[in-house]
């Protein structure tokens, strides 16, 4: 999508805020075309979403500081100039941090700004999305806010009621499973409670999908913590805060005298929200279909709002200061989109080659951030958090679509193992058995060094062994 290139008399420009806990997003609506562009909290960094207007030190400042970096992004990637937005909060904000959202937005250099909640966002997006209009339950459980609204979609959008806990959110419940960790391993009640925090998300991501979680953690040289904690472990310490939530949306039912049987459908909304425990006890206490909504959902909601505010961006010429040239290469900001592009429009292995060039072009643009963005801590005086900023990129691994990648290949070995199986049962010679059996064996071998602990790659060699 380009924005600038649209008609400004025949399509609608919006601009769709979502301070979140992890991250800063803002959408840019152009007609039926949205763009999202993301703005992550450096790890370690609280979030100063759920402090928002309790005088705390520099927390507002840090919030406009993020408001402004994001909305001075979008101008500079779609060369437009914002004027208007719609911000998203918490339903369960106060008054004092819906004025503080809405200071600190203003602050950024944003000329206009209305606040919308989340979950008015949210079922926006769902009403333009295809999702089948009733009423719906919005349950929103992210890194530091609560909230369950009621909402009628069926002739318009009409919010019926609302309840939440902005002191509630998968950050506490870290904070809780940390405590439980300190308590099992001593080790940790002498370390950084930052340390225990961190293990505590990573457990608590790893339950999501798995039985049992295994971190290790090193506590100095050739020193190991080996930390293990097990689904069960998980829910019981989470019980009592997770049954709140379960708790608040009964009695908002109850409240507008609704039962549970005339929901038609429960959106959830952030990650805390996919926990197994969560979803559980959502589907026990309401039985209509539950939907999980992409991350992007509140922004790109809020957007959509933002138009009836009137164009809330203009285009403008490209005027962004070039950066360093790249040896032996193009402008290392436009090339990546144009490569992904080339990509997109090709097929078969010319697209996957065109896809792998345009990640590498993404991360040589990510470095030319990484160095503009330290030049900018040293002239602030903090040389030190603009080395971090660099350390960062050369220690950064992500692990982002490999057990998508190593699903379908266990996938692929499993389903060759078994066609090997059967044709070993079939009327052969006891060589040719013997032969294909090895060949199976090595198929399912090949699954338990993807993943050692599938089920299926494991029952097959039992039987292998009989």
């Amino acid at each position: 999508m380009n924005p600038s290139s649209a008609n400004s008399e025949t399509t609608a420009r919006g601009i769709g805020l979502d301070f979140g806990a992890a991250e800063c997003r803002i959408a840019v609506q152009s007609g039926s075309s949205c763009e999202v562009l993301k703005l992550r909290l450096r790890e370690g960094v609280e979030s100063p979403k759920r402090h928002l207007g309790m005088q705390r030190p520099d927390n507002d400042a840090v919030a406009t500081a993020m408001l402004r970096h994001v909305r001075e992004e979008a101008e500079r990637r779609y060369s437009i100039h914002i004027t208007k937005a719609r911000l998203a909060v918490p339903p369960c904000f106060e008054d004092k941090q819906k004025a503080a959202a809405l200071h600190c937005a203003e602050q950024s250099g944003f000329a206009t700004v209305q606040l919308v909640d989340d979950s008015v966002a949210a079922a926006m997006y769902s009403m333009n999305s295809g999702t089948p209009r009733g009423r719906w339950l919005i349950f929103g459980l992210g890194k530091c806010a609560f909230y369950a609204t009621l909402i009628e979609t069926q002739a318009r959008l009409d919010v019926k009621a609302h309840a939440g806990d902005i002191r509630l959110g998968g950050d506490d419940f870290d904070r809780l499973l940390g405590d439980e960790l300190r308590r099992r391993y001593p080790v940790l009640a002498s370390m950084p409670e930052t340390i225990a925090l961190r293990i505590a998300e990573q457990c608590k991501k790893m339950l999501s999908s798995e039985e049992v979680a295994e971190v290790e953690y090193a506590i100095q040289l050739n020193l190991p913590l080996r930390i293990s904690l097990d689904r069960a472990g998980l829910e019981r310490v989470l019980t009592p805060a997770i049954g709140k939530t379960i708790a608040t949306v009964r009695q908002l039912l109850d409240e507008q005298h609704v039962a549970a049987a005339e929901i038609d459908r429960v959106l959830a909304i952030g990650e805390a929200a996919r926990m197994p425990l969560v979803e559980r006890w959502l589907r026990e206490t309401v039985p209509a279909p539950l939907e999980h909504l992409e991350s992007d959902a509140v922004c790109r909601g809020a957007a959509m709002l933002s138009t009836s505010m009137g164009d809330c961006f203009e285009p403008r010429p490209a005027t962004r200061q070039q950066p360093a040239p790249v040896p032996g290469g193009d402008d290392a900001e436009t090339r990546p989109m144009a490569t992904r592009a080339a990509a997109l429009a090709a097929s078969g292995p010319d697209r996957l080659r065109l896809y792998y060039q345009f990640l590498d072009e993404a991360r040589e643009e990510l470095a030319y951030m990484c160095m503009r963005e330290a030049g900018r801590q040293e002239a602030l005086g903090r040389a030190k958090d603009g080395m971090e900023a660099l350390e960062h990129f050369l220690e950064w691994k992500s692990e982002a679509g490999k057990k998508t990648v190593r699903d379908k290949l266990i996938y692929y070995y499993l389903a060759q193992a078994y066609d090997l199986l059967r044709e070993a049962q079939a009327n052969k010679t006891d060589r040719e058995r013997r032969d294909v059996l090895k060949r199976c064996g090595q198929k399912a071998n090949r699954v338990l060094e993807i993943d050692p602990k599938n089920a299926k790659a494991k029952e097959l060699k039992r039987q292998l062994g009989r």
